[in-house]
């Protein structure tokens, strides 16, 4: 059996054996070239779209394992937060389908109560169940103000304020303020305030929030009658 070699039009083809039972191995590597180029067209179709879910989501850790139903949803690093916050904020709940953007909008509404640094999402799956997990770093929660002023009238204010956020874990916001007052630059009428400020931003289970404020003035006046300045 002898074998030859033509060239025609540029191209090299290889043929073994009689005429009429040639092998052509260009033909051959073409036909396994369409079957790479399928299935590589495939995988594409299979990756391109996790690929193209986890750029849109980069806060969600597993995006590929969002399939199904959420079986179970917890959450880690709430040292004082209750979970009664994180559940009223939730867009997702226990055994609803997997939503990618129910999530992100969950970790959103979670990230704007402002007591949290940061907030982190991520899907595992454990024996066969999907789980959810949110995972939060907490801010710190009380912050004294030194308060110091002087108005364009030459009124002089002192005193501090004791911000307290996220009290008893349930987010509420509790602010006390004390300042001295002083006119014509600490040589006039003087006096004290003093403001109490209680506030739910959201009441649970509902949309609706509550805010108290109290507040005490002691200052002194200048007691006049007919002309006459009876002192303060």
């Amino acid at each position: 059996m002898k074998s030859r070699l033509l060239s025609s039009g540029g191209r090299m083809d290889f043929f073994f054996g009689r005429q009429q039972d040639r092998f052509n191995y260009s033909k051959f590597v073409s036909g396994n070239d369409a079957r790479f180029r399928a299935v590589a067209a495939v995988l594409l179709c299979l990756i391109i779209p996790q690929t193209l879910q986890a750029a849109d989501h980069p806060d969600i850790d597993g995006v590929e394992l969002c399939k199904g139903v959420v079986d179970r949803i917890y959450f880690t690093g709430n040292e004082t937060t209750r979970e009664s916050v994180f559940r009223q904020e939730m867009q997702i709940r226990e055994g609803e389908p997997c939503s990618l953007e129910s999530i992100s909008e969950s970790r959103q509404n979670i990230m704007d109560l402002g007591i949290f640094s940061s907030v982190s999402v991520s899907l595992t799956r454990y024996t066969g169940r999907l789980v959810l997990r949110f995972d939060v770093k907490e801010k710190h929660f009380v912050l004294p103000i030194p308060r110091l002023s002087r108005t364009s009238s030459g009124e002089i204010r002192l005193g501090g304020q004791l911000r307290m956020d996220n009290v008893a874990g349930l987010n509420h916001r509790l602010k006390l303020t004390s300042e001295r007052q002083a006119e014509d630059d600490g040589a006039g009428r003087k006096g004290f305030e003093h403001n109490f400020e209680y506030e739910i931003p959201r009441i649970q289970n509902t949309r609706y929030g509550l805010k108290l404020r109290l507040e005490r003035l002691d200052k002194q006046y200048q007691l006049k009658r007919d002309g006459i300045d009876y002192g303060e």
